[in-house]
């Protein structure tokens, strides 16, 4: 994580206020997309309903695990924007580098079968 002496440690290049509104707008967006109520994905979460609000309104930081929770809550919604909501351009310089990686991975097993074939 970046310091930042005047407004304190960075989250992905992002300050903590910055990174709070991102989390709080990608859920707004979850919320519409999915027509789920604070209370159903508070009670999925086993969170407290005042708890998921307070993320809701940029209030306070989600963790890894609920943000991943709560991913997977969206996803099986048909949502599927939630990280990259949050993230942005982080999420897709992960996303086009592990597509990258996935290509090379079949390109190599393409040409290691081929050369045992010959052999």
């Amino acid at each position: 994580m970046q310091k930042n002496l005047r407004t304190g440690p960075k989250m992905f290049g992002l300050n903590k206020e910055v990174f709070k509104e991102r989390q709080a707008s990608a859920i707004r967006r979850a919320l519409q997309a999915t027509r789920l109520t604070t209370k159903e994905i508070a009670y999925a979460l086993g969170v407290d309903g005042d708890t998921f609000s307070y993320w809701a309104r940029g209030q306070g930081t989600i963790n890894g695990a609920a943000i991943c929770a709560l991913d997977a809550l969206f996803c099986s919604c048909g949502y599927y924007g939630f990280i990259e909501d949050i993230y942005g351009e982080v999420f897709a310089r992960r996303r086009d580098r592990a597509l990258k990686l996935q290509k090379e991975a079949e390109r190599m097993r393409a040409t290691a079968d081929l050369m045992e074939a010959v052999a």
